[in-house]
């Protein structure tokens, strides 16, 4: 990159969800991301989503996983979801996931995942629960940036934006490239 004489080099790689973990990760345990990119292939009776990033995004994949499952039960270790959702939006994200009948269990820690069966806790009291003849364990979590490739760039040229350097929510992200595009 330096050597075709750029000035500045802006590194946009975005982010990953975090890897819960206490999971083996297996052929049944996919990211939010990769769910969506494979949901037409994958279909059975009960698929879990772990919930630990209280985001709308969060809730669209529950409502897509709706339309493959019999039955989804979305877990949470807080007290209760749509945390990071406005209020008025975070109403009818219960009236959909309610709508579409998937079970939503606040206060749940996912700890393993082993032969289609959930073990949680929950992280107020300690107390152990399974979840059997689960066909698919989908987590949606917190992201990492992927800025892997800030290593291998002369550093004084680069600069990192979007998810790369900090994952955020669109708007933000959409912010903050205007603002970028506009000291350039």
């Amino acid at each position: 990159v330096v050597d075709f004489g750029s000035d500045v080099v802006l590194l946009a790689t975005g982010a990953n969800h975090r890897v819960p973990s206490d999971l083996k990760l297996a052929d049944k345990v996919l990211s939010a991301r990769e769910y969506v990119m494979q949901s037409e292939k994958l279909n059975g009776e009960t698929a879990v989503l772990i919930d630990e990033d209280g985001t709308a995004a969060t809730y669209g994949v529950a409502d897509l996983m709706a339309q493959n499952f019999k039955n989804i039960i979305l877990l949470t270790s807080r007290p209760r979801i749509a945390a990071s959702v406005n209020h008025c939006s975070a109403i009818g994200v219960f009236r959909r996931l309610y709508g579409a009948n998937i079970q939503i269990q606040p206060a749940q820690q996912v700890i393993s995942f082993i032969d289609k069966v959930v073990t949680v806790k929950n992280p107020y009291n300690a107390i152990e629960d399974k979840i059997s003849n689960v066909d698919l364990l989908v987590y949606s979590t917190p992201r990492i940036s992927n800025d892997e490739l800030v290593d291998e760039l002369d550093d004084t040229l680069v600069k990192k934006i979007g998810d790369c350097r900090s994952p955020r929510n669109l708007m933000t992200a959409i912010q903050n490239g205007h603002a970028i595009a506009d000291s350039l």
